[in-house]
């Protein structure tokens, strides 16, 4: 585990914290290596003026492949039709190739937004096969909720 230190306005911009690796020391045989983790943005950009502690971080990685695939979510919203959802159509994926090649959409939990009184967005969880997990592109995916 790790913990984010800083000023209240720059920790609100933290979404998650990437252990940066150099691909070209990757292999599709498990490798342990010392890297120094960093803040990002939803966007992927890195946060400035924050510490990231431990320092360093220990992990065992190995080069995965990544793939797009659908998107398949259900949504509910009653009999309301002043409400609006958009989400991706695809995401992206990584895994071994095996593990991949077997894959053709994905699911993810359904939602119900028929309660909602303001527009807002909804983080969804996917509901992944063994061995695949959701791309750094991919990690938070966002419905947005308009209500009109």
């Amino acid at each position: 585990m790790v913990s984010v230190m800083g000023a209240e306005k720059n920790i609100s911009k933290v979404e998650y914290v990437l252990l940066p690796f150099n691909e070209t020391h990757l292999s599709i045989s498990p490798r342990t290596f010392t890297v120094e983790p960093v803040a990002c943005a939803a966007d992927g950009r890195i946060v400035k003026d924050v510490v990231v502690l431990p320092s360093t971080v220990s992990a065992t990685v190995f080069k995965a492949s990544v793939k797009s695939v659908p998107l398949e979510l259900s949504v509910s919203k009653g009999s309301r039709d002043d409400i609006t959802v958009t989400y991706p159509e695809t995401v992206k994926i990584k895994g071994t190739q095996g593990v991949l090649s077997s894959i053709s959409s994905i699911k993810a939990d359904s939602i119900d937004v028929s309660g909602f009184d303001k527009s807002g967005y909804v983080t969804i969880n996917c509901q992944l096969p063994a061995g695949a997990e959701l791309a750094n592109d991919s990690a938070f995916i966002k419905v947005k909720v308009k209500v009109k």
